[in-house]
């Protein structure tokens, strides 16, 4: 990175001090969350000890109807939590993702109008939704902007993430957890692949295929007695390939 340093703004959104230049490849490692859903699901109530600013429960002028579709959504849940993964649902499910949509009305009120009248949008037009109609209801969000995991490289265990990727998700805040994510976007989920992350598996599922085809060319006689040996440290020399390769990169 051309930079030994990064910004963080007032939204706390990570940003580059110098442009990025086209055709920039660099390399980002980041940890993903663990949330305990029993925390998650309890009616803690939000305090002011937590410093959650004022600026993530603020609602803009917005139809009636936008506030009466978020109780009427989430009636029926008994937490902050449950009531979020309501909304997050209905959203995907009622509305369609569409890139190729006309401008909205320039005086059209853009939630009533992508809620009720035009009824498919893209990431943004979820997100907001999302954020505005949990706002009405008390709960704090945070619209995200940056991008999906991208595609995952099982060869060198990482996930290569282009400017095609850019996306909009939104975060919501919950006591002793902090901010959770919530994707409402139809076709779009939260951390995929989470269980191919480990180098190990990756290395194992790919030699797979080439172990087999180096054991049919060795005489059954010796076969049991070099497998192990033989593919254990194929095996050994590919993580070693890829821990290489990490640290050239990195």
């Amino acid at each position: 990175f051309p930079s030994n340093y990064v910004l963080v703004d007032f939204y706390n959104s990570v940003r580059s001090p110098v442009e990025l230049q086209e055709g920039l490849t660099y390399s980002v490692i980041s940890r993903i969350p663990q949330y305990d859903l029993d925390t998650l699901r309890s009616n803690e109530p939000i305090t002011q000890s937590m410093k959650v600013s004022s600026t993530f429960l603020q609602v803009p002028p917005i139809s009636d109807r936008v506030i009466k579709l978020a109780k009427e959504v989430t009636k029926n849940a008994h937490n902050n939590f449950d009531k979020m993964a309501v909304l997050h649902d209905y959203l995907k499910t009622h509305y369609n993702y569409n890139l190729n949509i006309p401008e909205f009305p320039e005086n059209a009120e853009t939630i009533d109008y992508f809620l009720f009248k035009h009824k498919e949008g893209y990431c943004e037009h979820f997100a907001t939704a999302f954020t505005v109609m949990a706002r009405t209801l008390g709960i704090p969000t945070r619209m995200v902007t940056g991008f999906t995991s991208g595609n995952y490289n099982r060869i060198t265990g990482y996930y290569e993430v282009k400017s095609s990727d850019a996306h909009a998700w939104v975060e919501v805040y919950f006591p002793y957890q902090g901010w959770v994510e919530f994707d409402p976007t139809p076709g779009y989920v939260i951390n995929p692949l989470q269980n191919e992350r480990n180098d190990g598996v990756i290395a194992k599922s790919f030699l797979t295929k080439i172990w087999n085809y180096i054991k049919a060319l060795i005489p059954p006689s010796v076969n049991n007695f070099f497998e192990n040996i033989l593919k254990n440290s194929l095996i050994s020399l590919f993580n070693f390939f890829i821990l290489i390769i990490k640290l050239v990169f990195k």
